[in-house]
């Protein structure tokens, strides 16, 4: 949309997408396009409101748009509806503009509220030499400011832009915002400042801004004491805590490896297991032959029920009680159960741990043997071999071998 501008006859253009809008603050800041290189912009609220942004995005793209991107342009800004600037804005303002933003020629500030009217000074106080910054009472007069050169003006435009005040009491009144700007927005806390003698009416201003200078500069000394002393908190905590961490860290690996040799431990147990039940299956499996042999030749001898009854569950519990020894565990041959058959026969009387002990002494089992497979020390199974002796009825010098290789041989 165009329109023309009442002060210049200089056509207006305007679009729809030059305005953003903040509903939080409560306004809209919008921008248009007068002839080919003067922007203007304007806060539009219904009330008076704190500045909190700049746009920057927003200015970019319409210098962008209209072929002004790195060009000096001229800009014209209304603050009527403004009655305070935002720390945050003022510092986002003098580092667009004075430090990485477009190259304007002219800054016109219009309708400001006398409040924020030291402000806007301070802003001019610092302006880059390339540029001008100006404070208008309106846009009429800001417009002058930019279209007619300086020789043109009448002489209370003169007046207006040059002011009444003498040439030493405005250069001091910039050196005090500009020291004042350096101090609030850009962090140059050493910065020199220009006093003015001691004498003069605006030395006791300049003293109270070198006090608060060199306050701002001791409170960024302990400000900078504090954050190391945090900063070397900090670290002595993160280095405890790594100390801790890695000790953990080996604690638990050392833990996680114990695990790890109990659990492979535990697995060659199982496999170990495992095959060993195989094994007692096989060797059960390979001990119901001679039982049922032993059957047999019972059968073939003509034993009769009772006797082969009392010789089966002899040789059932005769098992039993040779299960912890490798050989008896394995299985009982037919001739060894043949064998143990007729010794109950001639010796009734044997006990179950005796009969072991004839089957072991067949087997050519030492003393020491011997007591491995009972559980008792030698001298007791010397002890036991002595009283079989006697039992089996057998003279001094005949053994107890020889005597059941007798029985063996008749078996045969």
């Amino acid at each position: 949309m165009k329109s023309t501008c009442p002060c210049t006859g200089l056509p207006v253009l305007h679009q729809q997408h030059w305005k953003a809008d903040h509903h939080r603050q409560g306004y809209s800041t919008k921008f248009s396009l007068i002839g080919h290189d003067i922007i203007h912009g304007e806060i539009l609220s219904n009330e008076a409101v704190v500045m909190e942004y700049i746009d920057k995005e927003l200015f970019v793209s319409v210098l962008s748009q209209n072929n002004l991107s790195g060009k000096p342009f001229n800009l014209l800004f209304d603050l009527s509806q403004v009655e305070k600037i935002s720390f945050t804005c003022k510092k986002s303002i003098v580092d667009f503009f004075y430090n990485s933003g477009p190259p304007f020629k002219t800054l016109v500030l219009y309708s400001a509220k006398k409040e924020i009217v030291p402000i806007l000074e301070t802003f001019a106080s610092i302006a880059p030499s390339r540029s001008s910054v100006i404070i208008s009472s309106d846009y009429r007069e800001a417009m002058d400011m930019i279209v007619k050169p300086d020789a043109e003006r009448t002489g209370s435009e003169r007046e207006a832009t040059c002011s009444s005040e003498d040439e030493e009491y405005r250069t001091l009144k910039k050196e005090f915002f500009s020291s004042l700007a350096k101090l609030s927005w850009l962090d140059l806390l050493n910065h020199p400042m220009i006093i003015p003698d001691s004498n003069h009416p605006l030395y006791p201003y300049f003293k109270a801004l070198e006090a608060f200078q060199q306050d701002l500069r001791e409170m960024q000394r302990q400000h900078v004491e504090k954050c190391q002393e945090r900063k070397d908190s900090y670290n002595r905590k993160v280095t405890a805590k790594s100390i801790q961490f890695n000790a953990q860290t080996a604690m638990n690996n050392s833990l996680e490896s114990q695990l790890d040799r109990k659990r492979a431990s535990l697995t060659n147990r199982i496999e170990s297991n495992d095959a060993e039940l195989r094994r007692l299956k096989a060797t059960m499996n390979r001990s119901l032959e001679p039982s049922r042999q032993l059957i047999n030749f019972m059968e073939q001898a003509g034993f009769d029920e009772e006797t082969r009854k009392q010789i089966t569950e002899l040789l059932s519990k005769l098992a039993d009680s040779t299960e912890g020894d490798e050989h008896h565990a394995a299985s009982l041959t037919p001739e060894d159960a043949a064998f143990i058959a007729a010794l109950q026969q001639k010796h009734p009387s044997l006990t179950e741990r005796e009969l072991k002990i004839c089957l072991l002494i067949k087997y050519n089992h030492s003393n020491n043997g011997i007591a491995n497979a009972l559980g008792v020390n030698p001298r007791g199974a010397e002890s036991l071999r002595y009283r079989l002796h006697k039992k089996l009825g057998l003279e001094k010098g005949k053994t107890i071998k020889k005597y059941l290789f007798e029985i063996e041989t008749d078996i045969h």
